[in-house]
């Protein structure tokens, strides 16, 4: 795949939580927002990188988001995003 046919989206997803103390339980998961990249997708996860190679033959700082996690996919024109 080319790099120039690479989408760059904004997921916004919730993370899982692993306690190894004492805590008070709550329950609740930290929504998230990942900007990079869609380099894979199956049925039930997305890839993002935030660095791929030119010819896109390998990417680095990539995360794997389970599709169940995400509340919202949206395709960015990195150009003209700006965060606020």
């Amino acid at each position: 795949m080319d790099t120039a046919e690479l989408k760059v989206v904004i997921v916004r997803w919730y993370d899982a939580i692993a306690h190894a103390s004492w805590h008070i339980p709550d329950a609740e998961l930290p929504l998230c927002i990942t900007v990079g990249f869609l380099v894979a997708e199956t049925d039930s996860a997305v890839e993002i990188a935030s660095t791929v190679g030119e010819e896109m033959a390998e990417c680095n700082a990539s995360i794997v988001i389970p599709k169940g996690m995400i509340t919202s996919i949206r395709e960015s024109d990195a150009e003209e995003e700006t965060v606020h």
